[in-house]
């Protein structure tokens, strides 16, 4: 089994590792260009020289006219491109020195907001034994269970009448008999013969009886659940005025807070850590632009040398220097044959350097990518594992020699990776008065409201097991 500390240790080394070889790179992409730049002053100069060996057969004036502007512009934009580089290459430098300080930042922070958490889960566990110990809050929950209970019932028994209520005085609504007897008040001293006699074949008093139970008892039922549920409403009041002291008593208050706001500063030091990979990862694609021979600076002078190199090719220049018996004409074309040679064998070089880079590169881009979702998945917490035929150094190595993906390194660390949680039950128990209070998860033992009851005897809101009489 590994630790995910101990696996986020290995990818940071291996990114550390693969970032020294990119810039190992870079040093050569840079030694190279400047034993370019040496080859090409010599054949510049070697034209030169050639140009003033040559001068009873050569323009003279042309080669004197056109070489020493070419060869300062030359000169400018590489003395451009090599401030331009050594500033970004500076900036590189220093962002790479910014990554690591918050880096460090990051574990301090990581370690700091466990312990904080560790804090806060055992101060929860002292508040839990204490708050089962107190009989008073112990009492207090089994009444509030029992409140609790006993409301859930008569509110399903409420909802149960009302259907029934509301099908039975449709069915009286809809006798036009006793909806006018209703509706005239009707009293049997008081009515004439005729009514006196309908109200007697359609039993009007005992329904009349009825029909007033049915339309006023929901009224009286809510009134009883609404008092039910202020008295539970009340004892949960006093659980929690309870729970609230024993958290300020031991500072669980305080410690949330401050765990929350080392939960900010760990997230904010993640965003820059981004910013900064971002920043770095800006600076190294402006240096292989830079190296680029087909960049801004290269563009520029390759076009004034190939204008160049049109009018003089090597071998004019053989023949003119075999048709003299003098040897330094020679030795000056054999140095520019030379330089051509040694400048293509470095061009050669550099490409290979360059293809090298880039490779080099992406695959510093996945790993850092990798390195992210591995801290914004929390692998790095002290609670995360690794089973143990889990091997990062394997996967790693198996990824610089192309033959996994970093998609398929971290499908195969999921299935590996797990984490030791340490459970605590702290969340609210209780909803308000909207719905119902169950109690797991606070403080106290588990456990449901509730013990049976209604409101009458018998089980039911009214007497004899029901809502009727």
């Amino acid at each position: 089994m590994s630790s995910g500390k101990s696996v986020y240790g290995r990818i940071l080394e291996k990114i550390n590792e693969v970032e020294d070889h990119y810039e190992a790179l870079s040093r050569k992409l840079y030694s190279n260009e400047n034993s370019i730049e040496s080859f090409s002053k010599e054949r510049n100069n070697s034209y030169i020289e050639l140009a003033k060996f040559y001068l009873p057969q050569m323009n003279a004036e042309t080669v004197a006219n056109t070489l020493p502007e070419f060869q300062g512009l030359v000169q400018k934009v590489f003395n451009d491109k090599q401030q331009r580089r050594k500033k970004v290459e500076s900036l590189s430098s220093d962002s790479r020195k910014d990554k690591a300080s918050l880096e460090k930042k990051f574990t301090e922070t990581d370690e700091t907001l466990e312990e904080k958490v560790k804090e806060i889960n055992e101060l929860r566990g002292v508040i839990s034994d204490e708050l089962k110990a107190d009989k008073g809050y112990t009492e207090l929950k089994d009444n509030a269970n029992k409140a609790d209970e006993v409301l859930a019932q008569n509110k399903k028994r409420y909802e149960a009448f009302k259907t029934e209520a509301e099908k039975k005085l449709a069915d009286y609504e809809s006798s036009q008999f006793f909806m006018y007897l209703l509706k005239r008040g009707y009293d049997p001293k008081h009515s004439s013969l005729m009514d006196r006699f309908v109200a007697k074949v359609i039993n009007y008093e005992e329904n009349k009886k009825n029909y007033d139970f049915l339309t006023s008892m929901p009224e009286a039922i809510e009134t009883e659940i609404k008092k039910r549920q202020e008295d539970l409403d009340a004892l949960v009041a006093q659980i929690s005025d309870i729970e609230k002291d024993k958290a300020k008593k031991h500072g669980l208050d305080s410690a949330i807070a401050q765990g929350r706001t080392l939960g900010e500063k760990r997230k904010s030091i993640m965003s820059e850590i981004e910013k900064s990979d971002s920043d770095y990862k800006k600076y190294i694609q402006e240096i292989k632009g830079i190296d680029d021979d087909k960049g801004q600076y290269y563009r520029e002078v390759i076009a004034n040398l190939e204008n160049y190199l049109e009018g003089k090719d090597l071998s004019f220049l053989k023949n003119i220097a075999s048709s003299t018996s003098r040897k330094e004409d020679d030795e000056l074309v054999a140095k520019i044959e030379n330089a051509d040679k040694k400048t293509a064998e470095l061009k050669q070089e550099a490409k290979s350097l360059k293809t090298e880079q880039s490779s080099i590169g992406a695959k510093l881009d996945g790993l850092r990518e990798f390195k992210r979702d591995y801290t914004r998945n929390d692998y790095e917490s002290s609670e995360s594992r690794f089973r143990g035929d889990f091997d990062i150094d394997r996967l790693l190595q198996l990824y610089m020699l192309r033959s996994l993906t970093i998609n398929q390194i971290f499908s195969e660390m999921k299935e590996h990776q797990y984490f030791e949680r340490h459970s605590y039950e702290s969340d609210s128990w209780y909803h308000g008065s909207s719905g119902s209070s169950g109690s797991g998860g606070s403080f106290g033992s588990g456990g449901s409201f509730g013990s049976g009851g209604s409101f009458g005897g018998g089980g039911g809101f009214g007497t004899g097991g029901g809502f009727g009489h």
